[in-house]
C-alpha cells in the first residue's frame, strides 16, 4: 500500500508540475500579448499625440507669421495727414493705437500697400491736430495754457473719440462727483 501512495504521490505531483508549467506557459503568453497590446497601444496613442503636436506647431507658426504679416503692415505704414491745410506724417500704428476711437476706425478698413504711404484728409481745424498726434503717441495729453487754445484742442480730443486722454483736474473730479 505504502508503494502505492508513493506511486500514486509521484504521478501527482508529475500532473501538478505539468499542470504548473501549462499554467505558467498560458499566463506567461497571455502576459506577453497583453505587454504587446499595451506597446502597440502606446505606440498608436504616440503617433496621434506626435501628429496633433505637429498640427498645433505648424498652425502656431502660421498664426504667427499672419500675425507679424499684420504688425509689420501697420507699423511700417507711413500715413500722410492733411487736416484742414497742416500737414502731418506718422504711422498707421500710433493712429490705430486706441482700437474704437474714431480715428482708429477712420483707418481700420483703409486697405494699406506694404511700406507705402498712403495721403488723407481730414476737413478739421489742423492748428489743435498737433495735440492730439503727440497725445497718440505718449498716451497722454498737455494741455496748453491758454483758455481759447484748450477748450479746441479738448473739442479736436473728443471728436476723435480719444476722451480717454482727456486729464481731470481736481475741480473738475470734484464737479463730476457733485453732480
Amino acid at each position: 500500500m505504502e508503494k502505492l501512495n508513493d506511486e500514486l504521490d509521484k504521478k501527482i505531483n508529475f500532473f501538478m508540475a505539468n499542470i504548473n508549467e501549462e499554467m505558467n506557459t498560458l499566463i506567461e503568453t497571455a502576459f506577453n500579448k497583453f505587454i504587446l497590446d499595451l506597446q502597440a497601444k502606446k505606440q498608436s496613442l504616440l503617433n496621434a499625440f506626435n501628429l496633433k503636436i505637429r498640427k498645433l506647431v505648424t498652425e502656431s507658426f502660421e498664426f504667427g507669421h499672419k500675425n507679424n504679416e499684420i504688425l509689420t503692415k501697420i507699423s511700417s505704414n507711413k500715413v500722410l495727414l492733411d487736416i484742414g491745410g497742416y500737414n502731418f506724417s506718422t504711422s498707421l500704428s500710433t493712429l490705430t493705437k486706441f482700437q474704437n476711437a474714431k480715428i482708429a476706425l477712420i483707418f481700420k478698413d483703409v486697405d494699406f500697400q506694404k511700406g507705402k504711404e498712403e495721403r488723407f484728409f481730414i476737413d478739421r481745424n489742423g492748428k489743435y491736430f498737433e495735440y492730439v498726434l503727440d497725445g497718440l503717441r505718449n498716451n497722454q495729453i498737455i494741455l496748453p495754457n491758454d483758455e481759447f487754445l484748450k477748450t479746441n484742442v479738448l473739442e479736436e480730443l473728443k471728436f476723435y473719440g480719444l476722451n480717454g486722454l482727456i486729464p481731470f483736474s481736481n475741480e473738475d473730479f470734484h464737479q463730476m462727483n457733485l453732480n
